[in-house]
Parts: structure tokens; sequence; C-alpha cells
């Protein structure tokens, strides 16, 4: 009758061990945000079928727990649409570095296939666009 307590205890212990040691740490978990973009640098003029790149200025957070996410594009006919998005690290023991992240020119390259007139549409966080336009010549 010893013996089986015993036992049963062991088993009991190892379980709780083997429970509580397969606990993984929780990683940061992140928040999406549009970054708001100063400005762009883009050839007013391009060559179908050529690449190009559009270069984006603008701060992406006010500490090190924020950075660069993605590019989210949209072309249509007339007009190319640009999001940015940037991530914030949050969560419990987050240790935020006190630096300014900023794109740092962070460029994307497009290829326009047909020629004419396009706007390039930036939308901003604040609904106001930051627009140019670009000619897009026969090769």
């Amino acid at each position: 009758m010893m013996k089986w307590r015993i036992l049963f205890f062991m088993a009991f212990v190892m379980g709780v061990f083997s429970v509580t040691s397969c606990e993984s740490e929780k990683g940061p978990e992140y928040s999406f945000y549009r970054i708001a973009v100063d400005s762009i640098q883009v050839p007013e003029n391009v060559q179908a079928g050529e690449p190009f790149e559009i270069r984006f200025y603008g701060l992406v957070g006010t500490d090190g727990c924020h950075q660069f996410s993605r590019f989210d594009t949209e072309m249509n006919s007339a007009m190319l649409s640009f999001e940015l998005w940037g991530r914030r690290a949050t969560g419990e023991n987050i240790a935020c570095p006190d630096v300014m992240v900023y794109l740092e020119d962070r460029a994307l390259e497009l290829t326009v296939d047909q020629p004419g007139e396009y706007i390039l549409e930036v939308r901003q966080p604040d609904g106001n666009p930051l627009e140019r336009e670009i000619q897009v010549d026969r090769l």
C-alpha cells in the first residue's frame, strides 16, 4: 500500500513538472499602425516596363520598440496607392530603447507596364494623402 502512495505521489509530481516545464515564454506582442510619411523621392519620368524606386521619409516611432513592418500597395489605371505600416512591441517586461526610429529613405521598387500619367498616393494616418504625379513613357 505504501508503495502505491509513493508511486502515485511521484507520478503526480512528475506530471506537475512536465506541465509547467512545457509552458513557453511569451514573446512580445505587436500592435500595428500606419506610418506618417513626411516626403517621398521619385523620378518625374520613368520608362514603362522598367523598374524604378520610390524612397519614403518620415518618423516610424519615438522609441526602439517601433519598427517598419511593410508596404501595402494598390495599383489601378491612373493611381498607385501606398500605405506604410509600422509595428510596436507591447506586453510585459518590454524594454524600449530611448531612440527615434525613422524610415531612413526606405525604398520600394516598382514597375509600371502601361505608359501615361499616374498619381502616387501615400495614405496617411490623418486621412490627408501625400500625392505626387509621375509620367510613365514608352520604352
